[in-house]
């Protein structure tokens, strides 16, 4: 499980490390974003954080997993600094930054859905998800990536 883990971790840390080069003015063929340095420096911080936490994963520490998901939360507080930020219209949204938020949203609520990287098998069907989000007591009953799949949707 824990190669599963690193390697999706890596693939995170590469979308935001694609990202950070995009927001720094860099065009990589058709995928351009507009020039926003602070989106950069965050995406820069969290794709290493990530890589830092699938090192933990690869080299087998003692600490590995509680390394893999903080650096996995510090990943997830930026993509949630970059949510609040686009929705409070800091800089210039476009569909392809809100599909990269939701794909680096998707793979944290994956590996940090269980203590051992495992992805947490949805407990119960969640059809309605807005409905769901506004009930405070069943929110409290949801798995990580129960939560990650109602941010998703709403």
């Amino acid at each position: 499980m824990k190669t599963v883990a690193g390697l999706l971790m890596v693939a995170n840390a590469g979308l935001f490390l694609f990202g950070a080069v995009q927001h720094a003015g860099v065009a990589v063929g058709s995928f351009h974003e507009p020039v926003i340095i602070p989106a950069a420096i965050v995406e820069t911080l969290c794709g290493l954080c990530l890589l830092w936490g699938a090192t933990a994963l690869f080299r087998g520490s003692t600490a590995r997993w509680r390394v893999a998901l903080i650096t996995n939360f510090v990943a997830l507080g930026g993509v949630l600094l970059g949510v609040a930020a686009l929705a409070a219209g800091a800089g210039p949204r476009t569909a392809s930054n809100d599909l990269y938020h939701r794909i680096m949203l998707l793979l944290i609520g994956h590996i940090s859905g269980s203590p051992d990287g495992r992805v947490m098998c949805c407990r119960q069907t969640l059809p309605d998800y807005g409905r769901v989000a506004r009930d405070a007591t069943r929110i409290g009953a949801c798995s990580v990536r129960e939560r990650v799949w109602i941010a998703i949707k709403l």
